[in-house]
């Protein structure tokens, strides 16, 4: 029973924590990263992945690297990490242009693993952009 319990609180309100312990080695290259989809918005089920949204600095490791970065946090979790990465330059562009993906994950709720809404608008040289979950309980 202890088990289970430990691995319902680990995967609802330990999900910040995990990924942030995952991206250690990489913090200083991450300007900027975030949950959305189903779990920011809190209409995530059992099966549900986590999308992380990482924004970086242009030596950012590739994805390839990122993702087995990674792999520790979805074996603890016992779910799914989907990340996207940008360089800043490319997140940037994505928001100028208005690409469809990028406007609806801005307009989404978010879960901030690093940084605050505010740095996402500055990167993105964009107005307000969805909510903010940050404060929440979800992410202690």
């Amino acid at each position: 029973m202890f088990e289970e319990l430990r691995d319902i609180v680990l995967k609802t309100f330990g999900v910040v924590d995990v990924l942030r312990a995952a991206l250690a080695p990489l913090w200083p290259l991450v300007e900027v990263a975030f949950i959305y989809g189903s779990l920011a918005k809190g209409t995530e089920h059992a099966g549900s992945d986590i999308d992380l949204m990482v924004i970086g600095l242009i030596s950012l490791p590739s994805n390839a690297e990122l993702l087995e970065a990674l792999l520790p946090a979805q074996a603890q979790l016992g779910r799914a990490v989907n990340p996207t990465l940008y360089t800043r330059d490319e997140f940037a562009q994505r928001v100028r242009d208005g690409k469809s993906f990028m406007m609806r994950v801005l307009e989404q709720p978010k879960i901030m693993v690093k940084g605050c809404e505010h740095d996402i608008v500055q990167l993105g040289g964009a107005g307000e952009l969805g909510a903010d979950r940050q404060t929440e309980s979800r992410t202690a």
